[in-house]
């Protein structure tokens, strides 16, 4: 909750600072999660939504615009006009790292950063009827039966894919895991 409440803050004081031109906000905000609802920005957003519409005493809402990666989302907000008005909460994945392996009409310095929200740590993990109890029981199974397991991300280039592949790589198995990319974390969650 510390992270939303000095987030929220900074937030409003930097939209405040535009407040002796007109009252802001005049309409309502739209904060833009550049994933499926039901995954975790999506949630993190509309836990914020309250807190933020409180510190910049207008309607906030939250709009989901999934796909890419998050891509789609970014290239839709980046000819916007720089109001205020549209909010888009960008990972690392989608600021940092699809620009760097796709071809999309923005780059990082195409984003003025706000806050940062949150920290999102990536874990592994498997259905509660396998008999996996730790990590070397994982690489033990993958070994014993290369391309017979498979790895679920939320999407190609994402940032639990790339990480999953830097784990999966530094403990020799990478070439024996199947990886199937999701669009969203939502529905990866979902096996």
């Amino acid at each position: 909750m510390k992270y939303v409440s000095v987030s929220v803050g900074a937030i409003a004081l930097v939209l405040s600072a535009g407040a002796a031109v007109a009252e802001f906000p005049e309409r309502p905000i739209n904060l833009i999660a550049p994933f499926n609802a039901g995954g975790g920005t999506d949630l993190l957003l509309r836990g914020l939504a309250p807190h933020f519409s409180e510190a910049v005493g207008g309607d906030v809402f939250v709009s989901n615009m999934a796909g890419g990666s998050g891509t789609v989302a970014a290239s839709a907000l980046q000819g916007q006009r720089a109001d205020g008005y549209q909010l888009g909460y960008f990972s690392l994945t989608v600021s940092t790292i699809q620009p760097q392996i796709r071809d999309v009409p923005y780059d990082v310095d195409s984003w003025t950063p706000i806050c940062s929200v949150a920290a999102s740590p990536t874990l592994l993990f498997t259905s509660s009827d396998q008999p996996f109890m730790s990590a070397e029981d994982v690489v033990a199974a993958i070994q014993a039966e290369p391309g017979a397991l498979v790895y679920g991300s939320s999407g190609a280039g994402a940032m639990t894919h790339l990480t999953t592949v830097a784990a999966f790589a530094g403990l020799d198995i990478i070439d024996d895991m199947v990886h199937l990319p999701f669009q969203g974390s939502a529905p990866r969650c979902r096996l």
